[in-house]
């Protein structure tokens, strides 16, 4: 689907988000600096859905153009090494020991030191707007700067 030139469409998780997305839209801003306005205004408006600690993959470009990945998902330690090196732990556990669930509930997590991933979150944000930003990065932010300063309101 396409509209005509200039226009866009916003999708997000809270108002403020939404908000975000279309200040920078309007202000002249790329998508991907909307993108990025939205994704830092998410980590004030939803603390439990968004963070700077994660980790992502960002696919844009011109509609003319072939797209580009870029890959920010975390690191973890002993990538590349054997599972012995990596000090997981597995764990399973059963969220429904009875019922019709009984036979698909139960879940594997690994943990330990080999779990503990560095978040990727922030360099990939920096490097997105350094590839296609149009605005400059402190205009980018200022959104979620001025919730984080006056606060927000979550939603149920």
């Amino acid at each position: 689907m396409s509209g005509p030139p200039g226009s866009a469409a916003v999708a997000g998780g809270s108002d403020e988000v939404v908000d975000a997305a279309t200040s920078i839209l309007a202000a002249g801003g790329s998508a991907v600096d909307a993108v990025l306005a939205a994704a830092f205004t998410a980590v004030m408006s939803e603390p439990v859905l968004a963070s700077l600690g994660g980790g992502g993959f960002l696919l844009s470009g011109a509609a003319d153009e072939e797209p580009t990945l870029l890959d920010f998902f975390v690191d973890v330690p002993g990538l590349g090494g054997t599972v012995a090196d990596a000090h997981l732990e597995t764990v399973i556990v059963d969220f429904a020991r009875t019922g019709s669930a009984a036979d698909s509930s139960t879940q594997v997590f690994h943990g330990g030191w080999g779990s503990v991933a560095v978040p990727g979150c922030l360099p990939g944000y920096l490097e997105a707007h350094r590839m296609s930003g149009r605005l400059p990065l402190d205009a980018v932010v200022a959104p979620a700067i001025a919730l984080a300063r006056a606060g927000v309101n979550l939603s149920s």
